[in-house]
């Protein structure tokens, strides 16, 4: 894995390191509102919002928030297989 940049030229670089930090810090804050109320998915947060274990404010928020910053990995996700196979080589 160290090599993985080597051959690449300094923009596509800079472009593969600025895509893999963006899904890094999506998975971030995804992951820390899923520590915050102890659950494995934005479902199961929905889920204890409907049945009035945690309260909808500011919960529901952040059911919403889980969700778009899930769409969003996802979208980053493409966008680094869509790119990887035009990098310039050195």
């Amino acid at each position: 894995m160290a090599d993985f940049f080597n051959d690449f030229d300094f923009e596509d670089a800079t472009r593969m390191e600025d895509l893999a930090r963006l899904m890094f810090e999506l998975r971030y804050s995804r992951d820390t509102l899923k520590e915050q109320y102890q659950i494995a998915s934005a479902d199961e947060l929905l889920a204890s919002i409907k049945a009035g274990t945690v309260a909808e404010h500011p919960a529901y928020e952040h059911y919403l928030s889980m969700n778009m910053l899930d769409e969003m990995r996802e979208a980053v996700r493409g966008e680094i297989k869509d790119f990887l196979p035009r990098v310039k080589r050195l």
